[in-house]
C-alpha cells in the first residue's frame, strides 16, 4: 500500500467547511474515512516530454483555423467563435486553440504531458457507502478528491526535480476543461499517453475518467531562471463553492 500524504484542511474544503471547525466526531469520522481510502488506492502515473510550438492568432493560417475548428466542433465542448483567434499550440502531435494555456506556456518550449490516478477501489467504496452510509459517501468523494490533487501535486514536485537538473523551470500545471482549453483534448491525451495502458485511465462518452478520481494535465518547462508560483485554485476566476480562501 502506498500512503498519499492528504491534507485534512483540504478534505474540510472540499466538504465545505468554511470557517466551520468540525466536531471531533466528525473529525474521527473524516480521518477513519481517509484511512479507508488509503487502504484500497492504487496510484498510477505516467509523463512523458514533448517539444511545445506556439503560433500568435495573427500568425495562424485560414487552412490552420479551418482544420482546428473542425476537431474542436467534434468534441462535446466546441471552441467558440471567438476561440478562432486564439494562439495555436502544437505539441506530441496535438494541435489546442486556446488563449488561456498559450498565456500560461509563454517562454516555454517544451511541456510535460501527464495523467495519474489514484485507482479503482476508491470509486468501489464510494459505491458501496452510497447504498448502506450516504454520508460517508460524500466524505469518500472529498477526500478522494483531496488525495488526488495531493498525489498529483507530488508527481509535479518529481517533475520540477528533473527540470531543475537541466536548467528548466516549471509553469503551472493546466488540464482540459480548465478556461478555454477543450475537455475534448483528453482523447488526444488518452491517445497520447496510451492512458488506459499505463495507468488503466479510460474516457467514457462524455470523456470523464474512469477511475474517476484521474487527473490530466500539461505543464510548461521554460529557462525562465524561477519556477512559477503554484497558483492553487483561489486564483482560478470561476466562481465555485470550493474555492480556496
Amino acid at each position: 500500500m502506498t500512503l498519499i500524504p492528504t491534507d485534512l484542511n483540504e478534505v474540510y474544503r472540499y466538504l465545505g467547511f468554511h470557517g466551520i471547525t468540525p466536531t471531533p466526531e466528525m473529525t474521527g469520522i473524516i480521518q477513519e474515512c481517509l484511512e479507508k481510502l488509503q487502504e484500497v488506492s492504487a496510484p498510477r502515473s505516467f509523463y512523458l516530454y514533448t517539444p511545445l510550438e506556439i503560433i500568435p492568432a495573427g500568425e495562424v493560417s485560414t487552412e490552420e483555423v479551418s482544420a482546428g475548428e473542425a476537431a474542436e466542433a467534434s468534441a462535446p465542448e466546441a471552441a467558440s467563435v471567438e476561440g478562432a483567434s486564439a494562439p495555436l499550440l502544437r505539441f506530441a502531435g496535438m494541435e489546442v486553440r486556446s488563449k488561456g494555456l498559450a498565456r500560461n506556456l509563454a517562454g516555454c518550449r517544451e511541456v510535460c504531458l501527464l495523467a495519474a490516478t489514484i485507482g479503482p477501489g476508491v470509486d468501489l467504496l464510494i459505491r458501496r457507502a452510497q447504498v448502506s452510509a450516504m454520508s460517508r459517501a460524500v466524505i469518500y468523494q472529498a477526500a478522494g478528491a483531496a488525495m488526488i490533487e495531493a498525489y498529483v501535486d507530488g508527481l509535479n514536485e518529481q517533475i520540477r526535480q528533473e527540470a531543475h537538473a537541466r536548467g528548466l523551470f516549471l509553469r503551472p500545471r493546466f488540464s482540459p476543461g480548465y478556461g478555454d482549453f477543450s475537455l475534448g483534448h483528453q482523447t488526444d491525451f488518452a491517445r497520447v499517453l496510451e492512458m488506459q495502458k499505463t495507468c488503466g485511465i479510460t474516457l467514457g462518452s462524455s470523456l470523464l475518467m474512469t477511475p474517476s478520481k484521474s487527473v490530466t494535465a500539461v505543464i510548461g518547462l521554460s529557462d525562465h531562471g524561477t519556477d512559477c508560483r503554484e497558483p492553487g485554485c483561489e486564483e482560478c476566476a470561476h466562481p465555485c463553492e470550493y474555492r480556496r480562501v
